[in-house]
C-alpha cells in the first residue's frame, strides 16, 4: 500500500490501486481484494463457510479454457468456463471474479457470470438461514 499526505493521508491499494480516505479500511481491502494473489475470501470464510480453492488452481482454468482477446479488443470465451470455473469455485462468486481478473478475462465478457445476482442470491439463502435459526415453535 502507498500513501500520500494531501490535507490529510490518503491511501491506495498495491494490487487494484483503489483508493481511500482511511488506512484502516485499505488495510482491509487489500487483505480481500480480487486483484491480491494471496487473498482472503470473505465470501467463502464469511458467508459460505467454506474454505476457499487456492487462486493458482482457479486461474489455472481461466488459462486453459481458450479464452482468447481478438485483434478489436473483443473477448471470445467458452460458454464451459463459467460452468467449470463456479464448480471449482465452490460456488463463490468472489473466487471467481478473482480468478477472472488475474488471468486477465475480463468478467463482463464470460457468458453467465453476473457477481451481483450471484452475491445477491448467497445473501438471501444466508438471510433466510438466519430467520429460520431464530424462529420459534409456539
Amino acid at each position: 500500500m502507498r500513501t500520500k499526505k494531501v490535507t490529510r493521508t490518503r491511501a491506495w491499494c498495491d494490487f487494484c490501486k483503489k483508493g481511500m480516505w482511511s488506512v484502516a479500511k485499505m488495510e482491509v481491502h487489500e487483505k480481500h481484494c480480487t486483484m491480491n494473489p494471496n487473498r482472503v475470501c470473505r465470501v467463502c470464510k464469511t458467508l459460505l463457510k467454506q474454505e476457499s480453492t487456492p487462486l493458482p488452481e482457479l486461474i489455472a482454468l481461466c488459462k486453459a479454457s481458450g479464452a482468447t482477446c481478438g485483434d478489436n479488443g473483443g473477448w471470445t470465451v467458452p460458454d464451459s468456463l463459467h460452468i467449470n470455473l463456479r464448480h471449482a469455485a465452490q460456488q463463490c462468486p468472489a473466487c471467481e471474479m478473482a480468478a477472472l481478473r488475474q488471468s486477465g478475462i475480463p468478467c463482463g465478457s464470460v457468458n453467465g457470470f453476473d457477481f451481483t445476482k450471484e452475491i445477491e442470491s448467497i445473501w438471501v439463502e444466508v438471510n433466510q438461514d438466519n430467520i429460520n435459526a431464530n424462529s420459534y415453535d409456539y
